[in-house]
């Protein structure tokens, strides 16, 4: 029996694709009675649209892993746990890989639900103007959304950050009560924390005022929520009223003078004595 009757006749879906473009270029009978699709319909796909929204798949099949574990949709829309072996053909074809597949069965209903859930919550901070980010419990990157990656740098990229720790980028002065922030919230759902000092790829100090929230238990997430917004206009605004009040006070107490403050630049008075407001008045 020839290798290709053997191909066509085996009870085992099998197919061979090209590493480079992941075009079919043969299937065998089992795979379209399991997937639905005609002979036609496969050779004019790519085999990532077999898959299940998942596209961590793609390094998998273009770098070589011969055993894999993968979730695909069928025609009809019935979500299947795969198991595939992979194997290089040198000949006659260039690039091509056969697959055979040893295992099938259903998605569990539960699975299906929690990646329904997970593809929510991606739409919506996806393309959201809040930054938001998931850190896990031990503080690492899980998540950081397109708009939180504009902030930390014009060219950063996810992968510069998940996987590595979130204290990285928040100032070593805020370490401490950031952690404490984070023994806190088993206690609670949701803290809202106080300004932060934080850096970007570049080097710039911002402060940043977080929500975060306990996701922890939540299997479609299954970390801590940070919603994060830039303040530092505003603590810097802050800073210096504050130091504003505190020269008044100093020189208020040091004299019985007349007293005002004036800002060259602009013109303003800023501060004045109350009895001075009223003989001027």
């Amino acid at each position: 029996m020839t290798n290709e009757l053997l191909f066509h006749s085996s009870p085992l879906p099998m197919w061979v694709y090209d590493r480079i473009s992941l075009k079919f270029l043969l299937v065998n009978d089992a795979a379209v009675r399991v997937y639905g699709y005609s002979l036609a319909e496969f050779l004019q796909m790519e085999v990532n649209e077999l898959w299940s929204g998942n596209d961590d798949n793609l390094s998998a099949i273009q770098f070589g892993e011969r055993k894999q574990q993968q979730i695909h949709t069928t025609k009809g829309g019935e979500n299947l746990v795969v198991l595939l072996h992979l194997s290089d053909i040198d000949a006659p074809i260039k690039n091509a890989v056969l697959v055979t597949i040893s295992s099938i069965r259903p998605l569990p209903l539960k699975q299906i639900e929690l990646g329904q859930q997970e593809r929510k919550f991606m739409e919506m901070v996806q393309d959201g103007g809040d930054m938001i980010a998931v850190v896990g419990v031990d503080l690492r990157y899980i998540y950081l959304n397109p708009t939180l990656l504009k902030f930390l740098g014009k060219d950063a990229m996810a992968e510069q950050f998940i996987g590595h720790s979130s204290l990285q980028y928040v100032d070593k002065r805020d370490h401490e009560k950031l952690l404490k922030y984070f023994e806190n919230i088993y206690s609670f759902d949701r803290i809202r924390l106080e300004p932060l000092r934080c850096k970007n790829l570049a080097g710039d100090t911002f402060w940043v005022e977080t929500l975060l929230v306990n996701l922890t238990e939540d299997p479609a997430i299954g970390g801590y929520l940070c919603s994060f917004r830039d303040v530092t206009a505003r603590v810097k605004n802050e800073a210096a009223l504050r130091e504003s009040a505190e020269r008044y006070e100093i020189v208020s107490k040091a004299t019985s003078d007349t007293i005002w403050d004036w800002n060259l630049l602009t013109g303003k008075i800023c501060l004045i004595l109350k009895w001075l407001y009223s003989l001027l008045n």
